[in-house]
């Protein structure tokens, strides 16, 4: 049985994960309530706007860690409200592209100055080179997760200007 001691470290890391992603969740909460947005129909838009190349349900839900239900029925609401469309793929009749739509890119430009304004807040006393330290080591802890308990992981990856 470990000790104490050895605990220790896994303990910091789950209590501060869980406070981050919770301050996180509050954050996207107010953000999403002050654009009449639910927090999944803004954690869903802004993707697909941020990354218009990956634009399926299945590698939206991957990357957000949410269900693959959850992003569909995300999905038809945003279409439903004119930000986005479905358009069927043309070598895969079971995809679908996600396209943000005109509609939404007044939307989407308070959201990304909101965005800006925000990370000036949360970043506060943060350098750059500590936020690629904090980067680097995250993703370390994801690949050593990954290769260590072979878990499948995909697209799980953090750039940053240092080589790991």
């Amino acid at each position: 049985m470990p000790n104490d001691e050895s605990l220790r470290p896994f303990e910091y890391y789950t209590i501060f994960t869980r406070r981050v992603m919770s301050a996180l969740d509050q954050w996207f909460d107010m953000l999403s309530g002050s654009v009449g947005l639910s927090n999944s129909e803004l954690k869903v838009l802004a993707f697909l706007h941020a990354k218009p190349s990956n634009d399926t349900a299945q590698w939206t839900a991957t990357q957000l860690g949410i269900s693959k239900a959850l992003v569909s029925k995300v999905v038809e609401q945003l279409c439903t409200k004119g930000y986005l469309v479905q358009v069927q793929d043309r070598d895969d009749r079971r995809c679908y592209h996600l396209i943000v739509q005109d509609a939404a890119k007044p939307l989407l430009a308070g959201i990304n100055e909101q965005f800006i304004q925000s990370w000036e807040i949360i970043s506060r006393g943060i350098s750059d080179e500590e936020f690629k330290q904090y980067l680097n080591v995250m993703s370390k802890i994801i690949r050593n997760i990954a290769e260590g308990f072979g878990f499948d992981m995909p697209g799980i990856s953090i750039d940053t200007d240092d080589k790991q």
